[in-house]
């Protein structure tokens, strides 16, 4: 086996441990036609997540953005003005940190990072016997609403206890697996007969 055809593998390795590892859940109005669509807008992100450095929006925003746009597009949907469309799309995202102690061999200081909607972020230092783990959940929603309202048809996210990303590149895989495996579940089928 010659050397690409090995890193080849390893990488759809990669890809498929990252696949298996996301979860991905879908809710959608059961009294809405689907089928019936055929054009969406754009909505950007709220503003407020932004104001989340560890959600890197910069980033994140145009990859969402081209990636669920280019799902879209497969399953034939056109993009259009929010005036005329017949559903929008946005997205939103978060990030569930948590830390879990289990005693140490020796004491050592932790610099831990706070961050709150409010009061933004801060750092402090916290001595301690015990090892500290940290455990990140982050999460992507991506929405179809109603035009014009905020009224939600259907959803989809994906979330998974994932390290952190050690560069833009690894985030925008993540960002393109998660889109991926969300959208294949839009449009939702069709409803069958009374």
């Amino acid at each position: 086996m010659n050397k690409r055809t090995y890193f080849a593998l390893i990488a759809a390795g990669w890809m498929a441990a990252g696949c298996q590892s996301m979860r991905v859940q879908t809710e959608y109005d059961h009294q809405v036609a689907f089928a019936e669509f055929h054009t969406y807008c754009w909505v950007p992100a709220p503003a407020w997540l932004r104001n989340d450095p560890r959600l890197h929006m910069d980033l994140v925003e145009p990859l969402v953005q081209r990636d669920v746009e280019a799902q879209l597009a497969a399953r034939g949907y056109r993009r259009g003005d929010c005036a005329t469309a017949d559903f929008q799309v946005t997205f939103t995202g978060g990030l569930q940190e948590s830390f879990h102690e289990a005693p140490g061999s020796h004491t050592r200081s932790t610099a831990i990072y706070q961050y709150s909607p409010g009061s933004g972020g801060e750092w402090f230092t916290q001595t301690s016997d015990l090892r500290m783990t940290e455990k990140r959940v982050p999460s992507l929603i991506i929405l179809v609403q109603q035009p014009g309202s905020d009224r939600v048809l259907w959803e989809g996210m994906a979330s998974a206890n994932l390290p952190r990303a050690v560069n833009d590149a690894q985030i925008a895989q993540r960002v393109e697996t998660a889109v991926h495996l969300i959208m294949q579940q839009f449009p939702v089928p069709a409803r069958k007969g009374p």
